[in-house]
C-alpha cells in the first residue's frame, strides 16, 4: 500500500484536505494527515513531522497562498524533496500555478480548483500517485548541502533544463544542439559549465543541482563529484570522467 503524506495550510482549506484523505484513504493508500496521526508528544513538533515523511513514500503539497507563505510547509516538502528523496507531487486548490514553489515547477501540478471537476482531476491524481517512482542516481561524493542555504530557483531551474535538454525537449537528440545562456550558465546536451568569481555560490548551486530529484532521476547510474583544483591531476581515474556523470568541476 502506497503510503502519502498531506502537507498542506490549514488557513487555505482544511475542509478540502479533510475530504481528499478520505477519498485517497478510499482508493487504497494510507495517508498521513496531522490531525488524526499526531497522537504522540513525546517528541518536538519539527521531528514527528520528519520522522512520518521518512515513512511515506510520497509527499502531497496542497498548493494555496497560505501554504506557500507558511514556514512549517517550506520545511515539510524542501525536507522530503532534498533530503529524504520523496517524491513531491503539487497539486492547486487556491491561487494560481505562479505560486508553485520554483523547485518544483517542473512537475505536474493537477488543478482542484474547481469543484464540479473534482472527480476527473481525483481520478488523475490516483493515477499519478500509483506510477512506480522512479529509481534515483547514487550520488557519489556529493557533499552535503550547507546549513541555512538558499536555494536559489531562479537560476537553478535554467541550469537543470539545461541538463536535462533533450529529456525534456520533444525535439530529437540526433538533431543541432541547443546552446542555453544565463547569467554565467551555458551549455549544450552534452556539456554543462558555470563560471563566475570567486565566493558567489557556483559549489552550492552545483551541489543544488546534484541533489535535485529531476536531475537524479536523468541519470540513474549515479552522480559523482570530482574535485580537480586549478592543477588537476588527469592520471587519476576519477579526473577522466566524462559525460556518462555529472561532475562538478571548480
Amino acid at each position: 500500500m502506497t503510503s502519502v503524506f498531506l502537507s498542506y495550510a490549514r488557513g487555505d482549506d482544511e475542509p478540502f484536505v479533510r475530504g481528499l484523505r478520505d477519498d485517497l484513504i478510499a482508493a487504497g493508500f494510507d495517508v498521513w494527515f496531522d490531525r488524526v496521526d499526531m497522537p504522540s508528544r513525546n517528541l518536538t513538533f519539527h521531528q514527528e513531522i520528519r520522522d512520518a515523511i521518512a515513512k511515506c513514500d510520497r509527499v502531497l503539497l496542497v498548493v494555496g497562498p497560505q501554504a506557500v507563505a507558511s514556514e512549517y510547509v517550506r520545511q515539510e516538502w524542501e525536507f522530503a524533496w532534498f533530503e529524504a528523496e520523496k517524491v513531491v507531487t503539487p497539486i492547486l486548490r487556491q491561487g494560481d500555478f505562479p505560486l508553485i514553489p520554483d523547485e518544483l515547477k517542473l512537475l505536474h501540478c493537477e488543478d482542484f480548483r474547481d469543484d464540479a471537476q473534482y472527480a476527473f482531476h481525483l481520478e488523475q491524481l490516483v493515477r499519478i500517485l500509483r506510477e512506480p517512482v522512479p529509481p534515483l542516481g547514487k550520488l557519489i561524493g556529493v557533499p552535503s548541502l550547507p546549513p541555512h542555504y538558499l536555494s536559489r530557483a531562479a537560476r537553478l531551474i535554467p541550469l537543470r533544463d539545461t541538463v536535462r535538454s533533450g529529456l525534456d525537449s520533444p525535439a530529437p537528440l540526433g538533431g543541432e544542439t541547443a546552446r542555453h545562456q544565463f547569467h554565467g550558465i551555458s551549455g549544450t546536451t552534452q556539456h554543462v559549465g558555470m563560471h563566475g568569481i570567486g565566493g558567489i555560490g557556483k559549489c552550492v548551486l552545483a551541489n543544488l543541482l546534484a541533489h535535485d530529484r529531476k536531475i537524479r532521476e536523468a541519470f540513474p547510474d549515479g552522480i559523482l563529484w570530482v574535485r580537480l583544483g586549478s592543477l588537476p591531476n588527469l592520471a587519476n581515474p576519477a579526473s577522466r570522467v566524462y559525460l556518462a556523470h555529472l561532475v562538478s568541476v571548480f
